[in-house]
């Protein structure tokens, strides 16, 4: 691939990601908003950037001796993006995982266990199986 071509497919790329950076913020404050109506749009469009993302030719990185700074500069922008989308990513993982313990707890007041909690021994959470609200034994 030639140097053109390859400036111009890690540009994609990186349109790409800058895409799924600002969805990863749209996603974190829908979370932290509890808009749940937001939501399946923003999955939407993560979904279609990434298949995007996938479906742009995969420059080939191994190509011999030092890459021009231009192309250097567009790796390492690249890269800080895919990180920074792994840590919103990440927070927004850990709120969702925070948002479900909640509602285990709940349900466990629902069901007549007022000794439970979220948190076990040393402090640290627990998100034990919850039991279902209907009794599926007949």
């Amino acid at each position: 691939m030639e140097n053109k071509e390859y400036r111009e497919s890690l540009q994609a790329q990186i349109g790409i990601l800058e895409n799924l950076y600002h969805l990863a913020g749209r996603k974190r404050a829908a979370l932290l908003k509890e808009d749940l109506e937001a939501l399946p749009g923003i999955i939407q469009e993560e979904e279609e950037a990434l298949a995007n993302l996938k479906s742009l030719s995969m420059p080939d990185e191994k190509a011999p001796g030092e890459p021009a700074p231009e192309i250097r500069e567009l790796l390492m922008k690249r890269e800080f993006l895919a990180r920074q989308i792994r840590e919103i990513n990440f927070f927004n993982h850990e709120l969702i995982e925070d948002s479900l313990a909640y509602i285990r707890f709940s349900l466990q007041l629902f069901q007549g266990q007022p000794d439970s909690s979220l948190y076990g021994v040393g402090g640290i959470k627990e998100a034990p199986a919850v039991n279902s609200l209907i009794d599926m034994r007949g």
